[in-house]
């Protein structure tokens, strides 16, 4: 037996025969050229119809990479014949060996497979010497053979998230199914149009069914989710609420607190309780006794005042009058620190945030605040404090135009009481 009918049987070319071998040298490494000349005479397969046809249309020479012989690269100088099928016309010969038009055997396409699931394509493309697109192409091509179309019947959640491409100057958006963990759509861009392919694909009745979708706050996420399916249950991803709720709260907050520091400079401190809230005066005897210090400091007055009265509506403020009259019978209350209020109220909300997060490890908070770190919390903590921010806001606007309160504070009959603001509060006996 010839060498060339060993490299022919183990080439397995069905449908040639071996017309040259040569070794040329390419960038100072030895490759292998095989010329491949169709056999004369025999029937072969249509790819349209399966039908077994003699008649040749034309042939038309290529290259085509094969796996490699000893280390050496390995090309295919063949002839690619066209069938005259009298059913379909002229067709591509089909070969076991080789897929109509590909530039790669069936056995290179699997190698470059194979190596795909263990490589980066860049890598895979580098270590064969073939283009990034070819091992792209290749791969994906394999991936929609094997998997398949995706089964979207029984969907009932999704969650939905973006992730950066093409080194962070583009977006794609993943679906998947959390309970199953499958990957059921992936698509370029992250607005409303990008996404909306796969809840077309999911049908209407595959819409209706669709119960819950997590998603990050992203806002077109969030529209293209309540057009397609109204009625779904829409859960943010914490971890985006909480950053939100840093980002866009907190850090005004933070201004806020600077601001509230120069406004505050000006006026005298003291000793404060810090918690003066009224679950924290005993009657006995007819005296009020006050008990809990844990939170004593040096600052306003006016903290323990509003902590004490924290209402806005006008049977507190009405109250909170006739306290300070009392008062200013004992010792000075300067009035104008009533405009530090509303600042302090914030510090506070954001201050009791920390004070759970700090305490979490005592066994007695889960059990007493278990919504905390939920959705809902962060999502009414973030709202609480836009509200709040926002009568700063209004508060400041009504300082410049002499008023000293905010301009709707009279119409606002939203009553805020201390079970509002403190856990442990009970209402004393009447």
């Amino acid at each position: 037996m010839t060498t060339d009918d060993v490299i022919e049987a183990l080439g397995g070319w069905e449908g040639y025969w071996i017309e040259e071998i040569e070794l040329p040298q390419e960038k100072g490494k030895t490759q292998v050229w095989i010329t491949l000349t169709p056999l004369t005479g025999v029937a072969r397969r249509c790819s349209g119809c399966g039908r077994r046809v003699k008649q040749i249309h034309d042939v038309t020479y290529r290259w085509v990479r094969d796996v490699s012989i000893l280390e050496a690269e390995t090309w295919l100088w063949l002839g690619r014949v066209r069938v005259a099928c009298p059913h379909c016309g002229p067709k591509v010969e089909a070969l076991d060996w080789l897929a109509p038009y590909s530039r790669l055997t069936r056995r290179m396409a699997e190698n470059v497979v194979r190596l795909c699931q263990v490589l980066p394509i860049k890598h895979v493309a580098e270590y064969l010497g073939l283009s990034w697109d070819t091992v792209k192409a290749t791969d994906k091509a394999y991936l929609q053979e094997s998997l398949g179309p995706v089964d979207l019947s029984g969907v009932e959640q999704i969650v939905m998230d973006e992730f950066a491409i093409q080194k962070g100057h583009r977006y794609a958006t993943v679906i998947v199914e959390p309970s199953s963990k499958r990957v059921l759509w992936v698509g370029r861009g992250r607005g409303r149009e990008d996404v909306r392919p796969f809840f077309e694909q999911l049908g209407v009745e595959g819409r209706q069914r669709l119960k819950a979708v997590a998603m990050d706050m992203n806002g077109a996420y969030e529209e293209e989710v309540r057009y397609q399916c109204p009625l779904v249950q829409i859960v943010f991803d914490l971890f985006h609420v909480v950053a939100k709720y840093g980002r866009e709260v907190v850090d005004r907050v933070r201004v806020d607190a600077d601001a509230f520091d120069e406004r505050a400079a000006g006026f005298a401190t003291q000793l404060l309780h810090g918690d003066l809230h009224l679950g924290n005066l005993l009657l006995r005897d007819e005296l009020l006794h006050v008990v809990d210090f844990d939170d004593a400091r040096i600052g306003p007055p006016v903290q323990d005042l509003w902590l004490l009265l924290p209402g806005r509506d006008a049977a507190t403020l009405e109250l909170r009058a006739r306290m300070l009259a009392a008062y200013e019978e004992l010792r000075l209350f300067d009035r104008r620190s009533l405009a530090l209020i509303e600042p302090l109220r914030g510090l506070r909300l954001v201050h009791y945030a920390c004070w759970l997060a700090r305490r979490w490890h005592d066994p007695v908070f889960p059990r007493t605040w278990p919504h905390f770190g939920s959705d809902d919390y962060w999502r009414q903590e973030t709202e609480s404090l836009e509200e709040q921010l926002a009568w700063i806001a209004g508060e400041r606007m009504a300082d410049a135009a002499g008023h000293g309160r905010r301009p709707d504070a009279a119409a606002a009959e939203e009553e805020l009481t201390n079970r509002d603001l403190f856990w442990d509060w009970e209402e004393p006996e009447s």
